[in-house]
């Protein structure tokens, strides 16, 4: 087998959809792996190729991981709820989204972003409030997951990430809080 162009994620992202368009273009065919299989398949992916339920689906070449790599990276957590928390120096508001109402990765359904809800969690912003304040960054916005069981659970930290989609009760006073800080009035 040559060695093929492997890109990991979904030809419904519209990231991926544009990446493997321009690639054909360049008559370069990828092999593109729905990341959302990964859930339900046995797989090994390694510098040296993508083997799905112990066939070579690529030996290795280039790739990239659009929309894999925290399921490659960590065992899969069964998720009651997923949690968008940003903060803007001490001003943090939480959303909420009931994580059985949606795909395993939630943004590859548009309205699933206009499904979050405010969300009260006085523990896990704490945390959030800390962690942005160790790191320096004056803006966060994090993704946080509430387990079936056990305690929330922090996932990464974007400190240009999105939330203007969360409900206008989370969203209103974080934009409200960075216009007074740029502004001098924080």
């Amino acid at each position: 087998m040559a060695q093929r162009l492997l890109l990991v994620g979904n030809e419904s992202d519209t990231h991926l959809r544009k990446v493997a368009d321009k690639l054909r273009k360049r008559e370069v065919d990828p092999v593109v792996f729905d990341a959302d299989t990964m859930a339900q398949a046995s797989y090994s992916l390694t510098p040296h190729g993508l083997v799905v339920d112990g066939t070579a689906i690529t030996d290795g070449g280039r790739g990239w991981l659009r929309r894999a790599a925290p399921f490659v990276a960590q065992a899969r957590i069964e998720v009651r709820q997923h949690l968008r928390v940003v903060t803007a120096g001490r001003v943090v508001a939480t959303a909420a989204l009931e994580a059985d109402m949606w795909p395993l990765d939630w943004r590859v359904a548009d309205e699933a972003h206009y499904s979050w809800r405010r969300h009260e969690s006085p523990e896990v912003e704490t945390q959030a409030v800390q962690l942005a304040a160790e790191l320096r960054v004056g803006f966060s916005s994090q993704d946080w997951l509430v387990p079936i069981s056990g305690p929330p659970m922090f996932i990464d930290l974007n400190p240009a990430g999105q939330w203007m989609f969360l409900p206008d009760d989370v969203a209103d006073p974080i934009t409200e809080q960075i216009v007074s800080f740029l502004s001098g009035q924080s």
